[in-house]
This record gives structure tokens, sequence and C-alpha cells, in this order.
């Protein structure tokens, strides 16, 4: 960056960083706003795990009850898509993927599968 009134590179910075920053040339004083992009610290910030939820949906056990039981039951997960398990129902499947869940939600679509006396499985796919 060059000052507009006298040609100088060298600016005094702000104590706090932020999107738009006024500095000032220690050759002439004159001051610039300048407009920053920093790149945040994301080193503390705790990533969650994902799991994938299969689910053995017997033939006696009336796939449409069960479908609309979990519907209900695992709507509260972040990224749950109940119209996929609607596809698989309709495509006749008896293994079904109910989808990803993050770890803090992963103990809740355990007891909501158990509770329906669903066999469940969750693998874990990141972390």
């Amino acid at each position: 960056m060059q000052c507009s009134s006298c040609g100088g590179t060298e600016f005094d910075r702000p104590n706090t960083i932020s999107a738009l920053e006024i500095r000032r040339c220690k050759a002439c004083g004159t001051e610039a706003a300048v407009h920053c992009n920093y790149v945040p610290d994301l080193s503390n910030v705790k990533l969650h795990s994902l799991f994938l939820g299969t689910a053995f949906v017997g033939p006696e056990s009336g796939s449409l009850k069960v479908l609309l039981k979990l519907k209900k039951a695992l709507a509260f997960a972040e990224r749950f898509e109940p119209e996929k398990l609607v596809e698989q129902h309709r495509a006749g499947k008896l293994d079904w993927e109910l989808g990803l869940f993050f770890d803090f939600e992963l103990e809740r679509a355990e007891a909501e599968c158990r509770r329906m006396g669903l066999q469940a499985s969750f693998r874990k796919v990141t972390s």
C-alpha cells in the first residue's frame, strides 16, 4: 500500500483488527481507510463427528407404520431427511439408510430406535 500524499509505504496499524481499519502514514501522518480480510483462527473450533444410521425393517413389522414413527422420532436431527426414508419405503427395501447424525445427536437417535423396537446401527463416517 502506498500513501496518496507522500508515496510512503509504512503505516501504523491499529491495535485491534477489523474489516475496515484507519491506518496512519508514518512519514506524513495522512490517514487512509483500508478494507482488511483476515483469516480467522479456527484452531480452537471443535469439529463434530458424523455417523451414518442404518436400520433393518422386517417385512412383518409394517414398514409404513415404522416410516411414520421414524419421521417423527428423528425429526430433531439437523441433517435428517425424511423424504429419503419415503423413497426407500416405496422401493420396498428392508434395510433403510436413516441418514447422517452428529455425535451429539447419536445417543438420542439410538434411544428412539430402541424405543420403537428397531434394530439400528450407526457407523462413524467423519471425525
